[in-house]
């Protein structure tokens, strides 16, 4: 299944930073890594959504990110 999602401005920013401070890690794994951000990002845009049923489903913002990342 494909999907498309439009990623917000400003967050290239944020995911280098978050990259930065998270690779250096023993377990860390380029790919798993950016598909567990992705999976808790939706995750987040969920719980965004459920308060603003008009919201874009296909827009993930920098807060859905932040709060993926442990920033929000």
């Amino acid at each position: 299944m494909r999907q498309s999602f439009e990623l917000p401005q400003g967050l290239e920013g944020k995911l280098t930073r978050w990259i930065v401070e998270n690779a250096g890690r023993e377990d860390w794994g380029n790919a798993r890594e950016m598909r567990t951000l992705l999976e808790k990002a939706r995750e987040a845009q969920a719980l965004r959504l459920a308060q603003d049923p008009h919201a874009d489903l296909r827009r993930l913002e920098v807060a859905d990110f932040e709060d993926a990342m442990g920033y929000g």
